[in-house]
């Protein structure tokens, strides 16, 4: 999306929203000890990784269809061309802050965080692909992980679905129904069978039982390219419904506790999930819409520059958390609850911005040269 001459500001918006959700989840949680608080911000970061997904997909989906429609048989080179743009667009950042990990993490324990005997499996993205995801190392990796395998899966299966199905929008469809109902029965499966996963460390965050997330975004990436006037005269029932469905999500979330909802364990670990995709995949036709070149700059620019640096952002301030923390603690820094958020955000921000600016960007023009020039891009 960086790379549009006008930007849909709908989504960058909404990019925006997710990840400003994230960073309350978690930072407001460490140093505001009320249970009140606690509360109200508990699923924040389960909305704004989900919205990251269903986003993900959406425009991930349209450079798919385009590869997809671009000649009679979708090649395998066109695949590895998707897959070039694809990486270098998230890995070169992801093994950035992996060394940054072991630049900090080396000092104090002398021995590395990453090693063959310790976590190695975080290098190829296995950290939380068949076993749950650990929760003291890197904890934000694991919605890269789901990402990776998403990209390197649906684009095989659609490759061999051509070869089943010769319309190209049923294969593509038949893919997309397939990653968005596969890990939901999964997840069905596991859950009435009572095995032993916890909710946030297997059932949310293995990549198996998660890929439908990206796929919800997919779909409705489907549902604009082959039946763009529908997409569009019913984007207002879209949206209305989509926020009535994510209202009863959060709400059922908070209550179901309190309420002792029947089977709102299950529930809870299988279609919730989904419902939670769907309801953030329906706002998204009408948030299509806005165009960057039709809001104010002074809501614009803001809305724009956290957009642009929302991936830094994202791995970036669990270090920057850390590191306050250490020096606080070494300094003796007394940092009362509002001024420990504004150092860690400003400076999540700022090392966020320098990262995008003299990393990211570089890192992502590169796959220009390495894909020789050929280009597909998102609607």
């Amino acid at each position: 999306m960086g790379d549009q001459k006008v930007r849909v500001f709908g989504l960058d918006f909404l990019r925006c929203i997710a990840i400003i959700l994230v960073l309350i989840a978690h930072t407001f949680s460490l140093k505001f000890a009320n249970p009140t608080l606690e509360i109200i911000t508990r699923y924040w970061g389960l909305i704004g990784v989900e919205a990251f997904f269903v986003l993900s997909g959406f425009l991930i989906g349209s450079i798919l269809i385009k590869t997809h429609n671009y000649s009679g048989i979708t090649s395998f080179s066109s695949i590895k061309l998707f897959w070039i743009r694809r990486w270098f667009r998230t890995l070169p950042n992801y093994y950035l802050v992996i060394i940054i990990y072991e630049l900090l993490y080396y000092p104090s324990y002398h021995h590395l965080i990453f090693s063959v005997s310790n976590n190695f499996t975080y290098l190829v993205f296995l950290q939380n692909f068949y076993t749950p995801m650990p929760e003291n190392i890197f904890g934000v990796s694991w919605s890269l992980s789901i990402e990776e395998w998403f990209y390197l899966l649906f684009p095989l299966f659609l490759f061999g679905m051509q070869y089943l199905i010769k319309s190209k929008p049923k294969a593509f469809l038949v893919v997309a129904l397939v990653f968005v109902l596969f890990p939901l029965l999964l997840r069905v499966y596991l859950a009435l069978n009572n095995m032993d996963l916890k909710w946030d460390q297997g059932f949310r965050k293995m990549v198996p039982l998660r890929l439908d997330a990206i796929g919800t975004g997919v779909l409705l990436s489907y549902l604009k390219y082959y039946h763009a006037d529908f997409f569009y005269k019913y984007k207002g029932l879209f949206f209305s419904i989509g926020l009535a469905l994510f209202i009863g999500v959060i709400s059922f979330f908070y209550s179901s506790g309190l309420l002792h909802i029947p089977y709102s364990d299950i529930l809870q670990k299988t279609v919730v999930f989904t419902f939670l995709s769907v309801s953030l995949a329906a706002l998204i036709p009408l948030m299509y819409e806005i165009k960057a070149n039709k809001i104010s700059k002074f809501i614009r620019g803001p809305v724009t520059f956290i957009s642009l640096i929302s991936y830094s952002l994202y791995l970036l301030h669990p270090i920057v958390i850390m590191v306050v923390f250490i020096f606080s603690k070494k300094f003796n820094w007394k940092l009362n609850g509002y001024a420990y958020i504004t150092v860690v955000w400003v400076l999540t921000i700022v090392v966020s911005y320098l990262q995008y600016h003299f990393f990211e960007r570089k890192m992502t023009a590169l796959r220009e040269k390495f894909s020789k020039g050929k280009r597909v891009t998102a609607l």
